[in-house]
């Protein structure tokens, strides 16, 4: 990666001011109410509430509950809950629609069947959602596809009341938290295997509404409560956890910043002050984004979805890059097998959770031209382009189980060391 910026470039900006690079806008859920009429919506980073999604638009008596972008950057996932409809995954469009109502569960929702949680994306393009145990159904985890075939990855014990999950950077495996056991599970990404990772202290209150991954760190984030004071909880992949204190009665959910920001940082919503919030991960230092926000729980924030593979066939896989309002401006993606940690510092401050190795060099310099094509180039007009990998007619890749890391820049003259935007890196197992 450097080798393409040019080293004389980062030589010459080492005076270059510290970029922040926080996301300037993200999304949300809420279960909305007559208090709260938005279920779907986007808070700018100086706090201004648009909606996407009003609560009328849902089925009556159906309630927002977690939600996500899809690959496509555009398409919302989000999951409900409801006594009256079976459990299911809303697709919505940009503007608020509901594209599409795709059903994970044939439980009686009148006994507790409607009811799916959290949500996240693979390394394949694919939704992975947590089914809520009730009406004699057990709880699961479930794959949609493409063509929305939903398939279980695990269903039944140990889990009894799951609510949140994440996909882990490092291996694609699945943490998932349950609510009822406290406990923290990873899951194997093919759903053959689960075992626990943590458990939460009895003086914990988690509101166990959504899980992430801070991938500078490894860690993943839980919103929870610690009497009666605000916590993001940091839990380790090899188990244990440590409390980041902060504003407000509990925290719903939580979802860290770009990697590149020089201090690793979570966007937060909490209760009692309802709001967004800002927090420093190593010193809980606390940023009013919104604190005016009406009395209702905002159970997932995410943001925009910059960087993302989708498989497209056995060992080939899009890579699909959009950075908002960057139409024209050049972009490089590189390839990795060294991991995502310590990765590496720009002069500027801005941080890459990337191990460049010989593969990055092979992968700008064009001698991998014949399985990777188009990762070099310019955004077009919609801010988007896509580079594809097809490893399919390598000898012993496919199927080898490496792990490939993908890291992006976007590339403007008037920018930091011409840098514009380091989204947060992805990978995917050979």
């Amino acid at each position: 990666m450097t080798r393409f910026l040019g080293r004389a470039t980062l030589l010459a900006c080492l005076a270059a001011p510290v970029a922040a690079q926080p996301h300037p806008t993200w999304f949300f859920t809420s279960g909305g109410s007559n208090t709260n009429p938005i279920v779907l919506g986007s808070i700018t980073s100086a706090g201004v509430v648009s909606t996407i999604m009003p609560v009328t638009s849902l089925p009556a008596n159906v309630y927002g509950q977690n939600g996500t972008l899809e690959y496509d950057d555009d398409t919302f996932a989000m999951t409900m809950i409801s006594k009256v409809m079976n459990a299911s995954v809303f697709r919505v469009d940009s503007v608020g629609q509901i594209l599409q109502t795709i059903q994970v569960d044939g439980t009686n929702p009148q006994q507790g069947g409607g009811f799916s949680y959290g949500i996240t994306q693979n390394q394949d393009g694919e939704l992975v959602v947590i089914l809520g145990n009730g009406g004699g159904s057990s709880a699961a985890v479930l794959a949609i596809d493409a063509t929305s075939t939903v398939r279980t990855l695990h269903t039944g014990t140990p889990l009894v009341a799951p609510t949140a999950i994440a996909t882990d950077i490092d291996t694609g495996a699945y943490a998932v938290y349950d609510s009822r056991t406290r406990t923290v599970y990873r899951l194997a990404p093919d759903g053959s295997s689960i075992t626990a990772v943590t458990s939460l202290a009895s003086t914990v209150t988690s509101s166990g509404y959504q899980l992430t991954q801070d991938i500078r760190s490894g860690d993943f984030l839980l919103g929870a409560g610690v009497s009666n004071v605000g916590a993001i909880m940091r839990i380790g992949q090899a188990g244990g956890s440590t409390t980041v204190s902060v504003a407000g009665w509990a925290v719903y959910g939580a979802h860290p910043d770009r990697a590149s920001r020089p201090t690793p940082t979570a966007i937060y919503s909490s209760a009692r002050p309802y709001g967004f919030y800002t927090a420093d991960l190593q010193t809980g230092a606390v940023t009013t984004i919104n604190a005016n926000l009406p009395t209702t729980s905002f159970p997932s924030i995410f943001a925009p979805r910059e960087l993302t593979t989708v498989k497209t066939g056995n060992g080939r896989w899009d890579v699909r890059l959009r950075c908002r309002g960057e139409a024209g401006n050049g972009y490089a993606i590189a390839l990795a097998l060294s991991g995502a940690r310590p990765g590496f510092t720009l002069p500027d401050g801005r941080h890459l959770c990337f191990n460049a190795d010989k593969l990055t060099t092979l992968s700008l310099d064009g001698t991998l031209a014949s399985v990777f094509t188009n990762n070099i180039g310019t955004l077009n007009a919609f801010d988007r382009a896509i580079a594809t990998l097809d490893v399919s007619a390598l000898p012993g890749v496919t199927g080898s189980g490496a792990r490939l890391f993908i890291q992006a820049i976007t590339q403007n003259p008037a920018a930091p060391l011409t840098i514009q935007t380091v989204p947060d890196a992805v990978a995917i197992t050979l």
